[in-house]
């Protein structure tokens, strides 16, 4: 067998490593029932025809312009209903995906295999993506980042090898990219950052090496025009189409970076250990144990620099810039805080991705050449691997948890009351939105209309009165300012279903009186 096909077998183990590594760490939840926003947009998707599927750009249209990922809820919806294993497995696929193309780029960029593998292999275990990966309406971070890394990864390809064809399939992942998720707009400043630092100089005569600088720049500008003019036509079309930048309404994106609010977000980025489940103690000595690490990452590549390669440096600066700019869409981690309850801990799943390569590449491939060296930190990386494995299962048992209590709500509902008179109004008492990241009482109106299998109106976001069952929350702790439509004072006219968080159970108080 020559080398190259070594290689290649090599690349097959990686991949069916990383994928079985994945399922068995989310073995756990790929019989999650839905969760809040996918109670969302599944109703959504089952109210578009197939003549009309361009319809997938008016979801969200006043926020976001997320095409790609509801195309493929629609195709699931059209073939397997509200089932959510297959949606669960494909997010695990992709995930597991994500990890192999990280390898594939970082072994590409000349980082070893060995460091390219245990970043991979951590990557996939990292106890912060279950906000990507576990919940199902997340899946628009799990594709932009996949995208992402293939576009980089094919883009490199194309410049080594000259290749058309690797060219034009980074162009559709770029594309594919965008229409994912918004935050895959930081490859602009990653794509030309690649075009950069990939290409060396030849070693060659004076005249000869002019000539070929020309000719590497003409082709740079050539790749480069391509991939401009594809986000342009995006941003244009993204800025008419949503009638502005879009974004989420409920605070500002960038701020003044607080020194407490950073400090408990680096901890909490270190060590994404969900506070329901762990304790300060056990999250602190990890976040430690892996900050020692960043450290010592960190001091290698500082202090010995000078005797790496340059494609070592190249690829080191890549990193540190793709880590850099994943944090520009998700400043308000530095303003606002990010706290150990991981709520949103999907915006930081590009981040994760980054920081656990440079980590890896940095301890290995920037120490010393000494094998001694080698094996001890191969060691020192290698047992965060069953820490990370325990981290990541016990934050899933949290969401396996808001799963069965969110999907028990409406199939209970269902049996106390199991044929509503049309119009039928639904109180719900003692059910709070959600505790830390998992949400229970968000969506409801979908999740009970679902379960009856009922139709609402498309406006029904606007008009509750509309919906054949109408929904309301008869709770103190909600504020009327932010939920107008759907929090009451007064449930007399209507059905008032108590949720009893000791016993977990909902019983049916009164009917309309």
């Amino acid at each position: 067998m020559n080398r190259y096909s070594l290689k290649n077998l090599n690349g097959i183990y990686v991949f069916l490593f990383l994928f079985a590594v994945a399922f068995i760490a989310y073995w756990p939840i790929l019989n999650n029932a839905l969760l809040y926003d996918d109670y969302h947009h599944f109703f959504r998707i089952s109210l578009i025809p197939a003549s009309e599927l361009w319809r997938v750009l008016e979801i969200q249209q006043n926020t976001f312009m997320r095409p790609l990922g509801y195309l493929l809820l629609w195709v699931i919806y059209q073939v397997f209903g509200t089932s959510p294993l297959p949606s669960h497995f494909l997010n695990v696929s992709v995930h597991a995906g994500t990890g192999f193309v990280l390898f594939l780029l970082m072994t590409r960029l000349g980082i070893s295999r060995l460091a390219a593998f245990l970043a991979a292999t951590l990557f996939v275990l990292s106890p912060i993506s279950p906000g990507a990966v576990t919940w199902i309406a997340a899946r628009f971070d799990l594709l932009a980042l996949f995208f992402m890394l293939l576009a980089l990864f094919l883009y490199l390809v194309s410049i080594q090898r000259k290749s058309r064809a690797a060219y034009a399939a980074s162009m559709v992942a770029v594309a594919a990219s965008l229409l994912s998720k918004e935050n895959a707009m930081i490859l602009i400043i990653l794509i030309p950052s690649i075009e950069i630092l990939s290409v060396s100089a030849p070693q060659e005569s004076a005249g000869s090496m002019k000539w070929h600088l020309t000719a590497r720049s003409w082709g740079s500008v050539a790749r480069l025009s391509i991939f401009f003019a594809i986000f342009s036509v995006y941003f244009v079309f993204r800025y008419f189409w949503i009638g502005g930048l879009g974004g989420y309404s409920d605070g500002p994106v960038f701020g003044l970076a607080g020194i407490k609010s950073s400090a408990l977000s680096i901890m909490v980025f270190l060590a994404p250990f969900d506070r329901l489940v762990f304790s300060r103690s056990v999250t602190i000595l990890i976040a430690i144990y892996i900050g020692l690490l960043c450290f010592a990452s960190f001091s290698l590549v500082i202090f010995r620099w000078k005797h790496a390669s340059k494609l070592l440096q190249r690829a080191w600066l890549l990193m540190a810039i793709f880590f850099v700019s994943t944090f520009l869409p998700v400043w308000f981690a530095f303003s606002k805080g990010f706290d150990f309850y991981l709520q949103d801990s999907r915006f930081y799943y590009c981040s994760t991705c980054a920081l656990i390569a440079l980590i890896v590449a940095g301890l290995l491939d920037f120490g010393w050449s000494r094998k001694s060296w080698r094996i001890a930190s191969s060691i020192a990386v290698i047992l965060l691997v069953p820490v990370y494995f325990w981290g990541l299962r016990e934050n899933n048992s949290v969401w396996e948890h808001a799963a069965a209590v969110v999907s028990y709500i409406p199939e209970e509902t269902s049996r106390l009351v199991p044929d509503p008179p049309y119009g039928a109004k639904f109180y719900f008492q003692n059910l709070p939105r959600g505790i830390g990241s998992h949400s229970f009482g968000d969506e409801l109106p979908e999740a009970i209309m679902m379960e009856y299998g009922k139709q609402m109106q498309p406006d029904f976001n606007t008009n509750p009165e509309n919906r054949e069952i109408q929904v309301f929350y008869l709770d103190p702790n909600l504020s009327p300012e932010t939920y107008p439509a759907e929090v009451r004072n007064d449930s007399s006219d209507g059905y008032l279903f108590v949720f009893d968080w000791d016993s977990e159970q909902l019983s049916l108080e009164h009917e309309p009186r």
